[in-house]
């Protein structure tokens, strides 16, 4: 779970129980591994059930999820690491995983009611980001994330509670965290 850092509000979040609203792009990810959650993706929920009630953690299901047990599948490898024996450089590799777009967080950040996201990738990003958009624009409006969250095809679009619990670890910028979903 990575962490805002945006100093003396950054524990304001873990005060409260929240509220899960479900996006599910599974159909649309399970085509293309690089898509990610659109503005589109947002209004399109919100004309079905509503602007998002605070405190809500806004999940994203993609589906990644079923391929946990294979390495390659979840991380969408490219290629794998390699060090370039000429320059002796590492060259990490690509990824490709759905994420969260940099409009989508944008307007995240900007609603009052999101107090966090999660998403059953490795990253709130992209896998085939560089410079981690939805994490800088999340993080600078004090609005947490959740990594490879498990298995939400039970979650529905509304109506579940959710309990993000993170090991508190003194100067990281983030750590492991248990999320309980209580279906209604």
């Amino acid at each position: 779970m990575p962490r805002p850092t945006s100093g003396k509000e950054a524990g304001l979040w873990t005060k409260f129980l929240p509220i899960a609203a479900l996006i599910d792009i599974e159909a649309r990810s399970q085509k293309d591994p690089d898509s990610i959650l659109t503005p589109d993706d947002l209004a399109e929920w919100k004309s079905q059930y509503g602007s998002f009630k605070h405190p809500t953690i806004l999940l994203v299901r993609t589906g990644n999820a079923k391929y946990w047990s294979d390495r390659a599948r979840y991380f969408g490898y490219e290629n794998d690491t390699v060090v370039d024996t000429e320059s002796n450089e590492i060259q990490t590799p690509t990824f490709h995983f759905p994420g969260i777009g940099a409009e989508a967080a944008r307007l995240l950040a900007d609603d009052p009611a999101i107090v966090g996201v999660g998403i059953d990738t490795p990253s709130i990003d992209a896998g085939n980001s560089k410079t981690f958009p939805t994490h800088v624009t999340l993080f600078s409006a004090n609005k947490f994330g959740l990594e490879h969250v498990g298995d939400m095809s039970r979650v529905p679009a509304t109506g579940a509670t959710i309990l993000a619990l993170p090991m508190k670890i003194g100067g990281g910028s983030g750590g492991p965290c248990r999320v309980l979903v209580r279906l209604p």
